[in-house]
């Protein structure tokens, strides 16, 4: 809600679901027991937004097993591969971003997560592997940032002849 006193704009701020410890959420709980699925997954996210990688990923994990109907149990799949992306542990994020492919193929979150698997593959030094997928984002999304983004990629494997 937002009140307007003396021209001067001044924002409250409903408060937030009180979210679990760290040890509980190690333990199994999900980061908001007994909230809605947007709570579970909003409280994910501030955990990778925070570099909470190893916790968010769990609460995903989490959100994932709670609300396999919810609405944003795509965008959960994404994020869950983000945090592992994010704490440099590329193989298990190639795996989830696949999942997003797999498992959600009409997912806003297909191209973001195909650039990621090629990503993934250029982090693992499997380079064939990452000019090919980079390769299918330009011919299946031309004219996109991903595609943008996959041209810059393999502009550096060809500078480094990989």
């Amino acid at each position: 809600m937002e009140f307007f006193r003396n021209g001067l704009e001044e924002s409250i701020t409903l408060p937030k679901p009180p979210i679990v410890d760290e040890d509980e959420i190690l333990l199994g709980e999900l980061p908001v027991p007994g909230g809605t699925d947007q709570e579970n997954y909003q409280a994910a996210f501030e955990l990778l937004k925070e570099q909470e990688y190893e916790l968010a990923s769990l609460a995903f994990i989490r959100f994932l097993s709670s609300f396999p109907g919810s609405s944003l149990i795509d965008n959960a799949q994404y994020w869950l591969s983000e945090s592992y992306y994010a704490a440099n542990q590329f193989q298990q994020a190639l795996d989830q971003f696949t999942k997003v492919i797999e498992n959600y193929p009409r997912s806003r979150k297909v191209s973001d997560a195909l650039l990621k698997i090629g990503y993934c593959h250029f982090e693992l030094g499997d380079w064939n592997q990452a000019r090919s997928v980079f390769e299918k984002i330009q011919n299946d999304y031309p004219d996109s940032t991903v595609a943008k983004l996959a041209e810059q990629r393999i502009k550096v494997l060809n500078d480094r002849n990989l």
